[in-house]
C-alpha cells in the first residue's frame, strides 16, 4: 500500500450503507421541522383575524300612499272595469266595497298600500266614483 493513500477507518461497504441511512434520519427530521413550524413559518400560531362588526341592515321603508295618489290610480281602473264588464268591481256588481281580485293585476299592479287604513269604495253618488269613508 502507497503511503499518499489515505484509507478511512470505516470499510468502504460499511460506508455506503451509512450514507443512505443519514439522508433518511436527515429527511424525517427535516420533515418534523415543517411539521412543526407550519407551512406559513414560525412558532407561534396565526393569529385569529378580528372579526369586523356587521352594520345593521336598513330598515325597508314603508311607502305610504297619500289618498290622492291612490284615488287617481283606482278611478281609471274602475272605468276600464265598468266599461269592459259593465258593473263595478264589487261582491255583487253594486257601488261598494272594491274587491280587488278584480282589479289586480288585469287593471292595476297592485292594491293600493293604504287599503286596510282606506277601505276604498265605489261610490253610489256619484256613481262609480271612487270614495273612502275613513280618511287616511
Amino acid at each position: 500500500m502507497e503511503e499518499d493513500q489515505w484509507q478511512p477507518p470505516i470499510e468502504k461497504g460499511r460506508a455506503r450503507k451509512i450514507v443512505p441511512v443519514a439522508l433518511v434520519i436527515f429527511l424525517i427530521i427535516a420533515v418534523g421541522m415543517v411539521i412543526t413550524i407550519g407551512v406559513k413559518g414560525g412558532f407561534e400560531p396565526a393569529p385569529t383575524p378580528t372579526p369586523l362588526p356587521t352594520p345593521t341592515p336598513s330598515p325597508t321603508p314603508i311607502v305610504t300612499m297619500s289618498c290622492e295618489i291612490a284615488r287617481d290610480s283606482i278611478q281609471p281602473a274602475l272605468d276600464a272595469y265598468h266599461a269592459e264588464h259593465g258593473e263595478w268591481p264589487t261582491a255583487d256588481g253594486q257601488p261598494g266595497d272594491i274587491d280587488w281580485e278584480k282589479l289586480v293585476p288585469a287593471f292595476m299592479d297592485t292594491t293600493p298600500s293604504n287599503d286596510a287604513r282606506c277601505d276604498w269604495r265605489v261610490n253610489s253618488d256619484p256613481e262609480g266614483e271612487v270614495c273612502v269613508p275613513n280618511r287616511c
